[in-house]
């Protein structure tokens, strides 16, 4: 189910950048092709850097160590996984968290303190629903999209980033504002029609991901986990403010997700 959400996502991607590339093109006075050229293959070598050498920046960067448990080989053999699996505990965050990243000699899952210290009931799901991602090859897919979402939004922040840049970024600004001003907007108006876009793949990829760490380990604890996680993760304006749902967000309502998980419990 995953490899036409992945095909369609890449097509969105490529075509999101001919878009942009299009844009700047018309106002540069240059062929749109060779811009696109241009970025598509920074991107492709920005992803490259990243599957194979971006797994010591990323340890190094999160304060992570290795994790060993017997849950986790446990899962990593449900899950009959192709390749060596990893467990990383990193440095604390504001939130809990887990992900997991494919490099061309590992799939590595990173786990939050507050995830790895979780009551194994919760921490088994937390894990399985990573390595379910592993097996969809979202991990790998992850790290291809990114690498051109960074691009798109570094342009997006290329106004400030001349204004921090002191006295020559200043003077840079000056004589090339209103292009630089397009640029900024441009990509900002790029990546939000991207994020919108991609938005309802990545909340598929999540729904099958449950689904598979119900089947892993049990509905009623990945419900149970997922409710933990939304508790930890949850900011004392929302009982205030109640958030609507995200239309950007790359995650499910925690409410449609529990569904899914009751419906599989009743069948």
């Amino acid at each position: 189910m995953s490899r036409p959400r992945h095909f369609v996502l890449i097509l969105l991607i490529f075509a999101i950048l001919a878009l942009w590339a299009a844009g700047i093109a018309l106002v540069l006075g240059a062929a749109w092709h060779q811009v696109f050229a241009l970025f598509t293959a920074v991107g492709l070598t920005l992803f490259a850097l990243h599957y194979f050498f971006g797994k010591k920046w990323l340890i190094t960067r999160l304060n992570a160590r290795p994790a060993k448990h017997s849950l986790l080989t446990e899962l990593v053999d449900k899950a009959n996984i192709m390749g060596k699996v990893s467990f990383y505990v990193t440095r604390s965050f504001e939130t809990a968290n887990a992900f997991a990243v494919t490099y061309s000699d590992e799939h590595a899952i990173f786990l939050t303190p507050e995830v790895w210290q979780a009551d194994m009931r919760l921490l088994g799901p937390i894990v399985a629903h990573e390595l379910a991602h592993v097996k969809n090859g979202d991990s790998l897919i992850a790290g291809f999209t990114s690498a051109f979402e960074q691009i798109l939004s570094r342009f997006s922040k290329i106004w400030l980033a001349f204004l921090m840049g002191g006295p020559l970024g200043w003077i840079i600004l000056l004589f090339f504002w209103p292009l630089l001003l397009f640029v900024q907007l441009w990509s900002h108006i790029t990546l939000f029609i991207y994020r919108l876009l991609a938005s309802p793949l990545m909340q598929g990829r999540e729904f099958e991901a449950d689904r598979m760490a119900a089947g892993w380990t049990s509905p009623e604890f990945t419900s149970q986990a997922l409710k933990a996680i939304d508790s930890y993760n949850s900011h004392w304006l929302k009982n205030i403010f109640p958030l609507r749902e995200n239309p950007l967000s790359t995650h499910p309502p925690l409410r449609e997700r529990i569904q899914q998980l009751e419906q599989m419990t009743t069948s």
